[in-house]
């Protein structure tokens, strides 16, 4: 036989067998390795109830949250300048409303026209 030969096949039997070892242990792992137990459970959090997948903080972003199984809901309040709790993610109405004003700065009242 030619030398070229037996050295072409001794390659290819060895990266014969490097590729039938890898599909093995890819599809049996255990075999090598223990499936560890995570330390920590991570929970899904629906920041502003999913805001890319309903409008932010509304009651349809949280119901559609909890639809898909979140384990918990995100919601951002801002304060008025005559104290009333109001849901916002931004300090300023000018993302959601267009208008460019604080909601610190201003009034329930004047809140509810702005928007």
């Amino acid at each position: 036989m030619d030398n070229n030969f037996v050295v072409l096949m001794a390659i290819l039997a060895v990266i014969g067998s490097y590729i039938i070892t890898s599909v093995f242990f890819f599809k049996f792992p255990n075999i090598l390795h223990n499936k560890k137990k995570p330390k920590i459970h991570c929970r899904h959090i629906s920041h502003r109830g999913g805001a890319g997948e309903n409008l932010e903080n509304t009651i349809a972003a949280f119901d559609h949250a909890v639809k898909v199984g979140t384990d918990m809901l995100e919601i951002d309040l801002q304060l008025t300048k005559d104290g009333v709790v109001v849901v916002s993610h931004d300090p300023n109405l000018l993302r959601t409303a267009g208008v460019s004003s604080n909601i610190s700065e201003i009034g329930r009242a004047s809140c509810r026209e702005r928007v």
